[in-house]
């Protein structure tokens, strides 16, 4: 595979992974306020949203860097859940979470290991099987959210990652010469 292949397929790969919420979310700026006291959760139950951490936990957990519930991911989820996302989403979130308390995982990292490959086999077998259908959509929806919200939030944007909120330099006399006499395109 040449290096034109695997950028094409990441980014359908990346368009796949968002749905019409999260794009109206990020267009819009929603990010979740990590310092606000004594929060509490909208869209979720509390159960749910102790499990939502456990999980958002395991898929990115606290190393060198903040996990994604120190940077107020479940709370980005939640806002996200509550004010972006259509009907059929809200419902499979939240039928997703709780088959997760249900089951009631003793070994996280290992239960989402094998969401993870049902979620492999659902998407082979999604005409036929319903409810793993369910499944893969849960946890694409889950992993897709809590990347979003980590990478997003502002606490890793400024102290993880380098960010420059204008990419380039700014030259306000630039001669027209090295342009072959025209202007920049934007």
């Amino acid at each position: 595979m040449n290096r034109r292949d695997a950028l094409k397929k990441s980014a359908l790969l990346s368009a796949y992974a968002f749905s019409a919420g999260t794009m109206t979310a990020l267009l819009s700026g929603c990010n979740a306020d990590v310092k606000e006291a004594g929060w509490t959760p909208s869209f979720v139950s509390a159960d749910q949203n102790e499990i939502l951490v456990k999980l958002i936990d395991t898929i990115l957990p606290k190393s060198d860097t903040p996990g994604a519930s120190d940077v107020g991911v479940h709370k980005f989820i939640d806002k996200m859940m509550t004010e972006f996302c259509n009907e059929e989403e809200k419902t499979n979130f939240k039928s997703g979470l709780d088959k997760v308390l249900a089951d009631k995982p003793e070994d996280m990292k290992g239960y989402m290991s094998l969401m993870a490959k049902e979620a492999k086999i659902s998407d082979k077998l999604k005409s036929q099987e319903v409810d793993n259908y369910k499944s893969k959509e849960f946890f694409t929806q889950l992993r897709s959210l809590t990347m979003f919200g980590y990478y997003t939030s502002e606490e890793i944007c400024t102290t993880v990652l380098e960010y420059d909120p204008i990419p380039g330099g700014f030259i306000g006399c630039y001669p027209l010469e090295k342009t072959n006499g025209r202007a920049w395109a934007l």
